[in-house]
């Protein structure tokens, strides 16, 4: 059982409750989607368009699921509509090797570089097994990048505090406890397993963000 604002929710994973949400393709005979998702029975705004078509994915760098969920990731950035946005955030528990790749997450992004290191953050700590340590570790790996130069600006900055604040404060409205956890449209929270085929993985995610909000 998951308890989301201390409410506790039941889990769907029935081929009948997911057939109303299915594709059109999925639903003129293709096999269903079965997955496991959650509803919020408080929807949570998470960002200035409550209601609009939009998954938020919760990750970490050093988390391995993240690492292996990473392909489903990318089969749903590649044929989701184009419509629905997606905005994955790192977040860091209390754990300094997950709040350094934080930082180094949110300095990335203000730089507008975040997906040029994604895919090396990912390898540098799940395949080399090569965790920040230190800020010094974090500002070796942007040299090595050759973008230090474009991120040194951002990384003890107020712009980056504030980042890392609302991610916090994100993560906090969804109650989100694991990583990878998926938020669709504020009402929905999917969790990816490693068993999941990653087109019916995508399949889910659009199909629940376009279910209409209720508040």
């Amino acid at each position: 059982m998951i308890f989301i604002r201390r409410i506790p929710i039941v889990l769907f994973a029935t081929a009948c409750m997911l057939a109303c949400l299915a594709t059109p393709a999925a639903a003129s005979g293709s096999e269903p989607i079965l997955k496991e998702y959650a509803r919020f029975y408080h929807p949570v705004a998470l960002t200035w368009h409550p209601g609009d078509p939009e998954v938020i994915e919760f990750f970490s760098y050093n988390c391995n699921y993240c690492y292996a969920a990473e392909k489903s990731v990318a089969v749903f950035k590649k044929t989701k509509p184009a419509d629905i946005r997606f905005q994955a955030y790192e977040v860091a528990y209390d754990n300094v090797a997950w709040q350094l790749s934080q930082y180094a997450f949110a300095a990335a992004s203000l730089a507008g570089v975040e997906e040029q290191v994604h895919a090396d953050l990912f390898h540098r700590f799940n395949v080399d097994k090569k965790l920040f340590d230190t800020k010094a570790d974090v500002v070796d790996f942007f040299r090595s990048e050759g973008l230090l130069e474009k991120v040194q600006p951002y990384l003890e900055s107020d712009a980056s505090k504030d980042l890392r604040m609302k991610i916090y404060q994100m993560a906090v409205d969804a109650e989100v406890t694991r990583t990878p956890t998926f938020v669709v449209k504020g009402q929905y929270v999917v969790y990816w397993g490693t068993d999941q085929d990653p087109g019916k993985f995508a399949d889910l995610l659009v199909a629940l963000a376009r279910v209409p909000r209720k508040n």
